[in-house]
């Protein structure tokens, strides 16, 4: 009668060490990326680790981020990389940062620190900046497996898919800019009811074409690589403005003065000095 127990055990036995080899080897918290199509983050075919691409490989190519894991992006940023030759471009929503690069050992490394465009953003989208610049910086392991590549840091981890932005916003120049809100501070406002939303447009030819919601003018314009517009004093109508039009003109006319720092937050563009901002849509 204890023959058939002792068989009983040695199957069980067998059973416990067949389900043990089917386990999985990624970590035990679960947090290790999966291969996926929607992610953008994980290893190749049956679990294997994706190839370290070389630098030949990566030039002339750009990619969007799909995933990001260890960081919370702005809600409505979006992260760019593009690899041209040998210089990598950055983009987390709000400045460009750029360096020289190289693939060794399987991570990324920049050569020297990475320059940025000094374009004033609103300080949670600085602060992405600063991350990404930090990270980059740090020498991310990479992995390539077709048009998916994969960024792995000690915090964080970052799966893109080629391609280009999908929400990158429209030239400065050319475009007309509608006001959408003015911001004071910690105060935002949209343009209040009964007046004409202001319009801005920068012509190539370097003039500021301007509606205030009441009169129109023009002033000669700079668009600066660092991040700035200059602008003369505009020469405009001189209708006479009701409230709340006229504190809507002086306020745009006060900001659009001089030197003026500007920048997008997704497909806006914001035009800043003295604390004090314009939000334009393109329209």
């Amino acid at each position: 009668m204890r023959q058939p127990i002792a068989l009983a055990v040695s199957v069980v036995l067998v059973l416990a060490a067949a389900l043990a080899g089917c386990g999985s080897s990624d970590d035990a918290d679960g947090t290790t990326p999966r291969t996926g199509t929607g992610s953008g983050v994980g290893t190749g075919s049956a679990g294997a680790p994706e190839p370290a691409p070389t630098a030949d490989a990566l030039d002339g190519r750009s990619f969007v981020a799909r995933a990001v894991r260890g960081r919370r992006l702005v809600h409505g940023s979006e992260l760019t990389l593009s690899f041209e030759d040998g210089t990598l471009g950055a983009r987390a929503g709000c400045n460009t940062l750029g360096a020289g690069y190289t693939v060794a050992d399987g991570r990324l490394r920049l050569r020297g620190e990475p320059q940025r465009t000094m374009i004033g953003c609103a300080p949670a989208l600085m602060r992405q900046d600063d991350w990404l610049s930090d990270f980059l910086a740090a020498g991310p392991t990479l992995a390539l497996a077709g048009e998916r590549l994969t960024l792995r840091g000690e915090r964080a981890t970052i799966g893109l898919t080629e391609g280009s932005s999908s929400g990158a916003p429209p030239p400065i120049v050319g475009t007309r800019w509608r006001l959408e809100s003015i911001g004071d501070g910690a105060t935002v406002s949209s343009v209040p009811a009964g007046v004409e939303p202001p319009t801005l447009r920068i012509t190539k030819e370097g003039r500021a074409e301007l509606f205030t919601g009441c009169n129109s003018g023009s002033a000669a314009a700079t668009v600066r690589d660092d991040g700035f517009v200059v602008f003369d004093e505009f020469a405009l109508t001189r209708k006479a403005c009701a409230e709340p039009a006229a504190d809507v003109e002086a306020t745009v006319t006060a900001i659009l003065d001089g030197e003026v720092a500007a920048g997008f937050e997704g497909a806006q563009l914001t035009l800043s000095k003295d604390g004090r901002r314009l939000s334009f849509a393109a329209g």
